[in-house]
């Protein structure tokens, strides 16, 4: 089903005379629509004022690539789909800047010859590039990304060009019309590639073909490189060792290094506040799911229940977690009065020993686990990442709904042992509140739902002193507050969610 927003751009560029063509890939022309595939745009340069017009009224919004990834000539932009709830790629080329993987080291100055020369596509009311242009650009391009290893891969037995180049390459060999095609090679090039592409003209490419055209095609084009030999082989590895690090940041180091896009504002850390039963966790891991394929995420849980916790206090919740297992704890013993007072039944002695035992080290590892969490938020945030946390610590309601259980709580006596517990809490509130959320997303759901949903964790009367509690949280002046109907089916909430999220990023 096509994207209403991908539509709407093509659309906008016809209507507004917009010099523009789809470039590449155009055997797959469906999938840009669809949403399934990245719609690349060759643009003209002198149409960037009212295509910037267009861009902000259809709200697509310009992000941020790493330098190691930023090509010259390129832009990045992301589009959402309000009613398919779908992110959308744009990349907008203003010049032709192709070449080797990791690199891209050529400008082909051809970009006027090739808009001059666009065909409408009538099926898809949208301009692409001529098949001829189409044709001498896939080989062009195929030739410059052959590596030394691929010499090897190949006398290995394996494949270097892949099945998806091959059709298309196969595409495009069905619709060009080849005198047309070798005379505008001739026009560009000259008679040497024209002679040299007029020979390899075939239908079944393969590596031997390109190996054929390489050398000839990459002496005629040295005057568009970019950079020298060794300047390009730099950069090239520096690329590469940036790719093989970041993998292993993601695994490993887990370092605030940005390697996919970042709002073109900064960074932004969001935070979802609501009780049990709201659906905050499948929000949050579908919203992760989502964002992390387009931009750089960071995913943080500030609770003290089943989510991450932890080396310090992970032996800790697996012995709680054990507890609850053999019957001795039980998750819903836990009431809140109306005096916002909380208080323990159905659990015996046994289990009031167990909790008082395991209350000092919980509580002390835990101010500590969250300040340590609290400092990763700002890092990544003020490194460019979207920052997306399961809860955020208040003082204004004690010993529920995240808030303190020493700090602040008069009920609390004043003995060594909790003065010590009142002074570890204070430092991690006290950080939490000059690092403030961006954006609080409340999911407001009423009890009975959320005891539908979850009957064996929701207690009603607890539940709506808890949500009475969130809904007064006062944030501070550079706190967004949005507040979600979470009553209603779950399409419906993700997509508010998303529509919301997106004006604000």
């Amino acid at each position: 089903m096509e994207l209403k927003i991908v539509r709407s751009l093509i659309n906008e560029l016809n209507q507004k005379n917009i010099l523009y063509c789809h470039w590449k890939s155009n055997q797959h022309i469906k999938d840009v629509f669809t949403g399934k595939d990245d719609i690349d745009l060759l643009v003209d340069r002198g149409s960037i004022p009212r295509l910037n017009i267009i861009l902000n009224d259809l709200g697509f919004k310009r992000f941020s690539l790493p330098d190691k990834r930023r090509y010259i000539g390129i832009e990045d932009y992301l589009g959402y789909d309000k009613e398919q709830g779908k992110l959308v790629h744009l990349h907008l080329h203003y010049q032709l800047t192709v070449g080797e993987k990791f690199l891209k080291g050529y400008h082909l100055p051809f970009e006027s010859f090739i808009l001059n020369r666009r065909i409408y596509y009538n099926k898809y009311d949208v301009y692409i590039t001529s098949h001829e242009d189409e044709m001498w650009l896939l080989l062009v391009r195929l030739t410059m990304k052959i590596r030394y290893r691929d010499y090897i891969k190949h006398l290995l037995g394996k494949y270097v060009i892949d099945s998806t180049t091959k059709e298309e390459y196969k595409w495009l060999y069905e619709r060009v019309d080849k005198e047309e095609y070798i005379k505008v090679i001739l026009s560009l090039f000259g008679k040497d590639l024209a002679h040299m592409y007029s020979s390899q003209y075939k239908l079944n490419l393969c590596f031997k073909d390109i190996r054929t055209i390489r050398k000839i095609t990459l002496n005629i084009c040295k005057p568009f490189k970019i950079y020298t030999r060794l300047g390009a082989t730099c950069k090239k590895w520096n690329r590469e060792a940036f790719r093989i690090y970041q993998e292993l940041n993601k695994y490993i180091l887990k370092r605030p290094k940005l390697f996919r896009r970042s709002p073109i504002a900064g960074g932004i850390s969001i935070s979802f506040i609501g009780p049990d039963g709201a659906g905050k966790s499948t929000i949050i891991n579908d919203l992760k799911l989502k964002l992390t394929t387009q931009m750089d995420t960071k995913y943080i849980y500030l609770g003290s229940g089943d989510g991450k916790s932890s080396l310090l206090r992970k032996p800790l919740s697996l012995v709680y977690n054990f507890f609850l297992k053999k019957n001795i704890l039980d998750r819903k013993s836990k009431k809140v009065g109306r005096e916002g007072k909380t208080y323990r039944n159905n659990e015996g002695e046994k289990a009031a020993l167990i909790r008082k035992l395991g209350e000092v080290p919980w509580i002390w590892t835990l101010a500590i686990e969250r300040k340590r969490k609290i400092q990763t938020l700002r890092k990544f945030r003020n490194k460019g990442f979207v920052v997306i946390t399961d809860r955020f610590p208040q003082d204004q309601f004690n010993n529920i709904c995240d808030g303190p259980r020493y700090y602040k709580n008069p009920n609390v006596n004043k003995s060594l042992i909790n003065r010590m517990l009142s002074k570890k809490e204070q430092k991690y509130f006290e950080l939490a509140k000059i690092t403030p959320p961006d954006l609080v997303f409340i999911l407001n759901v009423s009890s009975n739902t959320a005891a539908l949903r979850k009957p064996d964790e929701v207690d009603i009367e607890s539940h709506k002193i808890m949500m009475k509690s969130i809904l007064e949280l006062d944030f501070t002046i550079d706190t967004k507050v949005i507040e979600i109907d979470a009553n209603q089916s779950y399409n419906k909430v993700f997509l508010s969610v998303m529509d919301k999220l997106w004006r604000e990023l």
